[in-house]
């Protein structure tokens, strides 16, 4: 029989791409086998939220709690040392309880993918069409905006470490030439 250990506020500090890191993990469960080997890992988070507790994907999207358990699941894998691609490290979990409505706690897993979105953001998609005024005109619309994982934050403050924190990193490499603007922003 496995055994099971279950830490409450377990912090982990670790670091990543030559930067300090932290994480507190609400709740951890580690399964043994009778040798003491790790069998298993799972990190949960516990949350609350106003309202049906079905809806909390949305509230993924609006907190980017993906990127919270992308960087839990990174920070346990280092803690535990476990190797890149061994399956230890089951998915992360939320566990979610409404403060208006209380009686329907649900636990998420998190999909690997949405993990991926957490660790590694995805593209912009743009759509460009070359003949949408019967001419020789470019119309372009974004249908998907960028969204930026911790790899691209962590980006952005190793670049602002080094450069400073008082003005966007395109604002201090373009220095005085001006910036390119367009109907979606600076380009």
């Amino acid at each position: 029989m496995p055994d099971l250990t279950v830490f409450y506020q377990f912090p982990i500090y670790f670091e990543y791409r030559g930067v300090q890191c932290k994480a507190l993990l609400d709740m951890v469960i580690v399964e043994r086998d009778h040798e003491e080997r790790i069998l298993s890992i799972t990190g949960i988070d516990l949350k609350t939220m106003n309202g049906n507790t079905y809806y909390f994907p949305s509230s993924i999207k609006a907190r980017r709690y993906d990127i919270q358990a992308a960087w839990y699941t990174l920070a346990l894998q280092y803690h535990f040392a476990v190797p890149e691609g061994a399956n230890v490290i089951k998915p992360f979990q939320f566990v979610v309880e409404s403060t208006s409505f209380q009686g329907k706690p649900l636990v998420y897993t998190v999909a690997d993918s949405l993990l991926g979105i957490g660790r590694y953001g995805r593209r912009a998609i743009s759509l460009h069409d070359t003949d949408v005024f019967n001419g020789d005109e470019m119309a372009s619309a974004i249908i998907q905006y960028q969204i930026k994982g911790f790899e691209q934050l962590l980006d952005m403050y190793i670049y602002h470490s080094e450069n400073g924190f008082t003005e966007e990193r395109e604002i201090q490499e373009a220095g005085l030439t001006p910036l390119v603007v367009d109907w979606d922003g600076i380009i």
